[in-house]
């Protein structure tokens, strides 16, 4: 059986304009973090961002959300994706605002 693919990548919400980091195995929503403001991105190259992707504070709860909204998100093709195979799970964190 092969690994499975894992990539990190942005994606922008259509209607709000809002940024989310989302992980995908295999083409399925797995976590996600946002949103996300384009200011706390900002980094000297475009590799500098794309590396931010492995330390976003990934949630169950934000993929769940991303994974209902999906037809109203686009990926964002200048930043990403990052591939990350053999990855761990994301983290859990606080349910906060």
């Amino acid at each position: 059986m092969s690994k499975p693919i894992v990539i990190a990548e942005y994606w922008r919400c259509k209607p709000t304009g809002a940024l989310w980091a989302v992980r995908l195995i295999d083409g399925q929503v797995t976590a996600a973090a946002g949103p996300l403001a384009d200011a706390d991105l900002t980094g000297d190259d475009d590799d500098t961002t794309i590396e931010l992707l492995r330390y976003l504070p990934y949630s169950e709860r934000d993929a769940r959300w991303v994974a209902q909204h999906r037809a109203d998100l686009v990926r964002e093709p200048h930043r990403g994706p990052l591939h990350a195979e053999g990855e761990p799970p994301a983290r859990p964190r606080e349910e906060t605002c």
